[in-house]
């Protein structure tokens, strides 16, 4: 009878350990799918991060090459704000007069190659509606952009600018 309690004890404790066998390789197979599943995000991860390094470097060349037109715009920019307040300045001592539409033409004319002067400077499909006031200072003619009813209505005009992709200038 001691064999027949120890053959049972033996069947009892291999059913124990069959069934922590099952739980065991259920617990491995559950890791195993998550081992692959954060192989998976870490794959990924890894891609987005290539990714964006790559959108860094890109944009770092464009800064990089957008410097120098940074800086002659700042020049162009100081330049012009000098031109503005001499201009204020001989505006407040001379009256502003009417320009003939010659002079008007050449003075727009020289405005736009000024503009078409700056390197890399590209305005796509733009439409621009500009009411400027033209006249002259002494012997100068101006273009000036005008507080409302600070300048005579016979020296303001309403100029309307179609910019295209083609990079070319046009007055409707």
């Amino acid at each position: 009878m001691v064999e027949a309690l120890t053959i049972k004890e033996a069947q009892q404790q291999i059913e124990g350990l069959i069934k922590e066998n099952r739980l065991s390789s259920e617990t491995i197979e559950a890791l195993e799918k998550e081992i692959n599943l954060l192989k998976q995000k870490t794959q990924e991860a890894v891609q987005a991060q290539q990714k964006a390094e790559t959108e860094i470097k890109v944009a770092q060349e464009q800064i990089q090459e957008l410097q120098p037109q940074v800086s002659q715009l700042k020049e162009l920019n100081t330049q012009l704000q000098s031109q503005v307040q001499r201009l204020s300045a001989q505006v407040k001592e001379t009256p502003l007069q009417p320009l003939t539409p010659e002079e008007g033409s050449a003075l727009l004319d020289r405005t736009f190659q000024a503009f078409r002067g700056i390197k890399n400077l590209r305005v796509v499909d733009a439409d621009i509606t500009l009411k400027l006031a033209t006249g002259k200072l002494g012997d100068q003619s101006v273009l000036m952009f005008p507080q409302p009813g600070s300048v005579d209505s016979s020296t303001l005009h309403e100029i309307k600018f179609k910019l295209r992709s083609d990079d070319s200038l046009s007055q409707p």
